[in-house]
């Protein structure tokens, strides 16, 4: 299977079992993996009480300037409008819709 960039990823939960400050500990760790890249990010979480959020890609609704494109950005999902950066710099911004369509 072959994936356009920012078109999908895949997401999962484990248990780990890590040594932290001399105790043994397990926390919960989310796993994603970008599809096109195959670049990996984990986070560990000390306790469950973490919100997450619900992702969904719709290709190219979110685009970003040519320069951001295959490079990791951090998105910031406010009421209104959804802000793209990477490196501390927009490289885009959209306003945010709900509902289907």
């Amino acid at each position: 299977m072959s994936y356009e960039p920012g078109e999908a990823y895949q997401f999962k939960w484990s248990h780990e079992v890590i040594l932290n400050s001399g105790v043994t500990v397990t926390v919960k760790a989310a796993h994603v993996r970008l599809c096109h890249s195959r670049i990996m990010f984990a986070r560990a979480y000390m306790r469950e009480s973490q919100e997450m959020v619900t992702v969904r890609f719709d290709t190219n609704k979110y685009s970003v300037l040519a320069t951001a494109v295959g490079r990791p950005v951090d998105v910031h999902a406010y009421a209104d409008r959804i802000v793209i950066r990477q490196d501390g710099v927009i490289v885009g911004e959209h306003a945010r819709a709900f509902g289907r369509g």
